[in-house]
């Protein structure tokens, strides 16, 4: 399960957020971001396994609204394509989860 994430920078601190499950961290680094993402996402798919299957399906779905989801990928791209300080403000990355039992088909 291919689960996407984005990062950005603001004051010198770092936001991460998983679009796919809705959930976010905070963190100083973007390596910090990224392993909190990680954690946090793989103790959330552990949880929803445990859960009835109508509830698993629903958690397993949540989406973070749609106009966050499409400012995120906005943003990181427009930064991708027009960086000329160097600067590393915004990134989006793929964080690989084993596939939950219910999502096997």
């Amino acid at each position: 399960m291919m689960i996407r994430c984005y990062a950005y920078r603001t004051s010198g601190r770092w936001h991460g957020i998983c679009t796919d499950l809705d959930i976010a961290v905070d963190g100083r680094s973007y390596q910090g971001v990224k392993a909190s993402l990680a954690t946090c996402t793989e103790m959330y798919l552990e949880g929803v396994v445990e859960l009835p299957e109508d509830e698993r399906r629903r958690f397993l779905t949540r989406r973070a609204p749609w106009l966050i989801r499409v400012r995120l990928a906005l943003v990181t791209w427009v930064h991708q394509l027009f960086r000329n300080d160097g600067e590393d403000r915004t990134r989006s990355f793929f964080l690989d989860h084993p596939v939950v039992p219910s999502q096997q088909a």
